[in-house]
């Protein structure tokens, strides 16, 4: 999907810290049936630094139109993965042999499907792919990356992925940017994923996991199974180098797997007790249940510290590693970090929005609900202060010095990466807590359980939501909306009251 690659960018982690420390409406559009099928079939070959192979995909025109062809998204193209590329070849559509269209931007391969395939139709496509996996990557968010002196590798966006799909506009083709969500969500899909790569990688992935016997090459195979997802990313890490924890949480399984480099004491039980707390309320909220495995592990991370993708987790922990302890300011830092990662399981996953034109949908609400998460455990004054740190910090300084932006803006390489990170993390969560307090919590939580009731699966727009909460609260919220999303008018003033009623 998504890419709903989601991010919190470092300078709110240390904003936490400081802060913390004494100081007209659309209908809704019915959610997306399940429309695409990947087999896809790779090897891993450490030493080339590549991963390559084979997919087979089934795709079903759900777009309510006919289509004579089909765009693949080459998101390792991008001039934000460095060193990294994808190259295609052996395309077929239903057996014949195509040559697919590669754009201007290399980000874009478009593949001719031979006839028109009428709404309801399926088809069935091939090709072969080489993926080269950046190495040290300093930008992208480090989401693609081999890091040679740790032996970790960060595979995500690393398989050509059908781009997404806007009822509004058509296919999603716009250049991917070198901050914020590097990529759109595509549909749901279902998949499958064997990879054959050397014995001592222990491999994480979404989806029922097996691993074969070490065959006489030192290889083997891990197959990723049966699994629904927006899209699959997943690591390989050395394997016996790290510490496992599964447990349950209301019928969902989740596994931590963190390298013993970077497993401080109380690690593994602070970030289980963060996910019993924080899994449960949101499922609640959305009325979406999970009962497939969730997996929480490591990455290195550049610009960000927790990445979220369906069924998947990653944190970056090298700030907790360098002294080995979890010390208070630390657990501060990091707890509003994990809730906020595991929201995106419900707001970017299983309820999809176009992440790059208005990133603020999942990122500003996702804080908001950090917020009402430690409101509902820890208590007013609490709540207050990770609005004021967490959420509200960075950006509360910026109006300080007389700045403001417009939040419900898309992504651009015109709006600095800081800038973007200030309003759609900061503004906009503000911005959904002023709703919030002026609504009252049932309106504002029932709208929450018609969103998943409408999208799971499929994509809200703002007007979704702004009507949502319009219809459950019985108030016209047009203004309200507008100041906070629409317009550069906030002043400090108006943080600070809606920081005040937080606790609330």
């Amino acid at each position: 999907m998504r890419s709903y690659l989601t991010v919190i960018l470092f300078v709110g982690f240390g904003m936490i810290q400081a802060s913390s420390m004494p100081a007209s409406a659309q209908s809704p559009v019915p959610a997306e049936r399940v429309s695409q099928r990947y087999e896809i079939d790779v090897t891993l070959d450490a030493e080339l630094g590549t991963i390559a192979g084979s997919l087979r995909l089934e795709w079903i025109n759900h777009t309510g139109k006919p289509q004579s062809s089909l765009p693949f998204r080459l998101y390792p193209n991008g001039a934000h993965y460095g060193d990294g590329s994808i190259t295609t070849s052996d395309a077929k559509v239903e057996g014949r042999a195509t040559t697919p269209d590669l754009h201007d931007d290399p980000t874009v391969l478009t593949v001719s499907l031979g006839a028109d395939v009428h709404p309801g139709e399926s088809v069935s496509l091939t090709m072969s792919f080489e993926t080269v996996i950046p190495t040290d990557l300093n930008g992208g968010f480090g989401i693609l990356q081999h890091l040679p002196q740790r032996d970790w590798w960060a595979l995500a966006d690393w398989y050509p992925v059908v781009a997404g799909w806007e009822r509004s506009d058509g296919w999603y083709l716009d250049p991917p940017t070198s901050f914020g969500d590097p990529t759109f969500a595509s549909s749901t899909a279902m998949y499958d994923v064997t990879v054959e790569h050397p014995a001592g990688y222990l491999l994480i992935g979404a989806g029922e996991e097996h691993v074969s016997r070490q065959n006489q090459a030192g290889q083997v195979t891990t197959t990723f199974s049966e699994t629904r997802l927006r899209e699959f990313a997943m690591t390989a890490l050395p394997a016996g180098e790290v510490t496992v924890r599964s447990f349950d949480v209301a019928g969902q399984p989740v596994t931590v797997t963190i390298p013993d480099a970077w497993v401080a004491p109380d690690l593994m039980s602070f970030m289980e007790e963060r996910a019993k707390i924080a899994l449960p309320l949101y499922a609640e909220w959305f009325g979406v249940h999970s009962e497939v495995e969730l997996d929480i592990t490591v990455a290195v991370l550049s610009g960000a510290l927790g990445v979220s993708w369906d069924q998947v987790v990653w944190f970056d922990l090298a700030s907790i590693a360098e002294d080995g302890t979890l010390g208070d300011a630390e657990r501060m830092g990091l707890e509003p970090v994990i809730y906020h990662e595991l929201g995106h399981q419900w707001l970017a996953a299983a309820i999809g929005a176009n992440s790059n034109d208005h990133t603020f949908l999942t990122e500003g609400l996702v804080n908001t609900l950090v917020v009402a998460i430690v409101r509902e455990t820890d208590g007013a004054r609490k709540a207050r202060s990770v609005m004021g740190g967490f959420v509200a910090g960075p950006y509360r300084a910026f109006t300080n010095g007389n700045q403001d932006g417009i939040v419900d803006q898309p992504i651009s390489e015109d709006r600095s990466g800081v800038v973007h990170s200030f309003l759609v993390y900061g503004k906009a969560g503000v911005g959904f807590e002023a709703i919030r307090q002026e609504i009252g919590d049932t309106a504002f939580f029932q709208a929450l359980m018609r969103l998943g009731s409408d999208h799971a699966d499929g994509f809200f727009t703002p007007d979704h939501l702004l009507r949502l909460f319009e219809e459950t609260s019985g108030q016209e919220l047009d203004e309200l909306w507008s100041f906070w999303f629409l317009e550069a008018t906030t002043e400090v003033d108006d943080v600070d009251a809606v920081v005040a009623g937080s606790g609330r």
